[in-house]
């Protein structure tokens, strides 16, 4: 037997009702057109409860969902959910077992909202886990609602959108800002979203108050029983070290090493390249060149890897005569999502083909253009400062009394100055 709406998902309903009708762009009448009056409507928009439990069954109706209540499935699903938690926040191989048991579970569900927004959030999320894609849109989307979830899952939910901004909107920081406002990531149950608060901290240099969640999470975390946990918190370690004492970055590679080669088994093996792609561009940073040679070169050869390296090698190549590259990747596989670092990879394949002025206005399109749309990271930017100043003193070195060259150099200079300032 069916029992009434309570006041509690009545509460989350009207936050569902909201967030469909301006979702799918339908006006208030079409809405409410055989099924309510206007000022009940309004009640639902501003969150108040409606008595007529059939209104709320009839609004969702419209985009083809049902309400139903089940009391033992609700209890079921939260221990699903904080069994997918726990595997997820460890990086548990096992993890993926547990995601496909809970969407096999809701698909079985049919209509019901709650269950198909659940599903809708988890197959999100699992598509981030195998496929290293997702609908940042929708991601977005979902995040109006968050509330509506149970805690185990907007941990997830969490710590997903936050990932999703991360790769997409690092020049945008009030966006975490806003992820902060609205979940409390520095007290949460899920270790993962208490490093991404971490990540934060170092995001924004913040390295004291970084510094003392490191050391919180450093004494929660077993490093031979979650290997991996322990991992992803060390590399913010070796961020915040960076910052604050470079000198030493040497000692914690030599750290990381030890780690990598005695965990091995444990680790995912993406991880563990991405740990050691992030350390080899702190030594690059501390100008530890033949160091950070050999790992990029490492890291270099996993696809995702490979172009942002080879920029990274261009770099020490210009700073090291016995760096020097030997090899191009291969450019008619050029399949890098970020189109900056195409037009980088393109201008060191074939600089050696152009002309000063070619080259010149090559570089002035490719960093001036892309660092105002959407930022480059510190190692890029300084490759191409090097780049641009190793250009024109070469240029001058060959044609003394040029002197417009010197006066577009500064001129150059000082409009990268500006953009990264």
């Amino acid at each position: 037997m069916q029992l009434g709406i309570s006041e509690k998902d009545k509460e989350r309903l009207n936050c569902i009702i909201r967030w469909l009708q301006l979702k799918h762009h339908i006006k208030v009448e079409n809405m409410i057109e055989g099924i309510c009056s206007r000022g009940t409507y309004n009640k639902i928009r501003k969150g108040e409860a409606v008595k007529n439990d059939e209104i709320y069954e009839r609004l969702l109706a419209i985009f083809g969902y049902e309400y139903t209540y089940d009391e033992q499935q609700e209890a079921e699903l939260e221990i699903m959910f904080r069994e997918l938690r726990l595997k997820a926040d460890r990086y548990d191989p096992d993890r993926q077992n547990t995601m496909d048991e809970c969407i096999r579970y809701l698909k079985a569900q049919g209509s019901s909202v709650f269950c198909s927004l659940y599903l809708e959030a988890l197959e999100m999320i699992n598509d981030y886990w195998n496929k290293d894609i997702s609908d940042r849109d929708h991601a977005e989307e979902l995040f109006q609602i968050i509330s509506i979830f149970p805690d185990p899952l907007i941990d997830m939910l969490m710590d997903f959108i936050f990932r999703m901004r991360w790769n997409a909107h690092l020049d945008r920081p009030e966006l975490f800002e806003e992820l902060m406002d609205v979940y409390d990531f520095k007290h949460s149950a899920c270790i993962s979203n208490r490093m991404n608060y971490i990540h934060i901290l170092i995001f924004n240099r913040r390295n004291f108050d970084a510094a003392m969640e490191i050391d919180k999470l450093e004494k929660l975390i077993d490093p031979n029983r979650n290997a991996a946990q322990y991992l992803r918190l060390f590399v913010f370690k070796l961020q915040m070290i960076n910052n604050i004492q470079g000198k030493s970055i040497l000692e914690y590679y030599e750290q990381l090493k030890c780690f990598l080669h005695t965990h091995y088994e444990q680790l995912p093996y993406k991880q563990s390249m991405s740990s050691l792609y992030n350390i080899g561009i702190y030594l690059f940073d501390q100008g530890h060149f033949d160091e950070a040679k050999k790992v990029l070169e490492y890291v270099g050869k996993l696809p995702r890897y490979k172009y942002k390296t080879y920029i990274l090698l261009q770099g020490i190549s210009r700073q090291v005569d016995h760096c020097r590259l030997k090899t191009n990747p291969d450019l008619d596989r050029l399949q890098d999502e970020s189109h900056k670092l195409q037009a980088m990879v393109n201008y060191f394949c074939h600089r050696e083909e152009k002309t000063f002025d070619e080259q010149v206005n090559e570089l002035n399109q490719v960093v001036c253009t892309y660092m105002e749309k959407s930022g480059l990271d510190d190692p890029f930017y300084e490759i191409f400062r090097d780049e641009m100043t190793a250009l024109f003193d070469e240029e001058c070195a060959r044609v003394p009394e040029n002197r417009a060259v010197l006066t577009l150099k500064y001129h150059l200079l000082r409009k990268f100055r500006q953009v990264v300032e």
